[in-house]
């Protein structure tokens, strides 16, 4: 039986959007629940918590089932959100975001290596005094096959 991978995830959206990311998980996994006659079983492998108790930034979980792979299908893509914040209640904002993806395993002969990852650190700026361009805050990998990166 083939195991779906599907990524739940706020991206680097403000904490509104891992409380969204947290309903989404919960919306859907109360959905294969809910779904108990197409035998489909769902495991959260790993999760990131966010800053407030109970949000996620992402999740990743393992679908398994005859019916995984078009219930996958029918969560793919971006999912709106709408409230007022309750983070921020003066926030003119109400339209939070969250993406869901499935991901397939690697085409066979395909390898990632650690030598395709470029790495580039970037200094602060801005009125740090003595400690601009002197500390190393941040990080951003790119893997120069594809052009994806990513920066924390």
């Amino acid at each position: 039986m083939e195991t779906i991978w599907l990524s739940v995830s706020a991206g680097n959206g403000p904490e509104e959007c891992a409380h969204a990311a947290a309903l989404t998980l919960q919306v859907l996994l109360r959905e294969i629940h809910d779904l108990q006659g197409t035998g489909i079983k769902a495991s959260v492998i790993e999760s990131e918590p966010a800053h407030e108790k109970g949000n996620i930034r992402s999740a990743l979980l393992a679908l398994e089932g005859k019916d995984a792979k078009d219930f996958a299908v029918s969560w793919t893509g971006i999912i709106q959100w709408i409230w007022r914040s309750v983070y921020r209640p003066h926030h003119k904002r109400k339209n939070w975001f969250v993406q869901v993806r499935p991901y397939a395993e690697p085409l066979p002969g395909e390898k990632f290596s650690l030598s395709d990852v470029r790495f580039e650190t970037a200094k602060a700026s801005g009125p740090g005094r003595q400690y601009v361009n002197k500390t190393e805050t941040a990080v951003r990998a790119v893997h120069v096959p594809t052009g994806k990166s990513a920066v924390a």
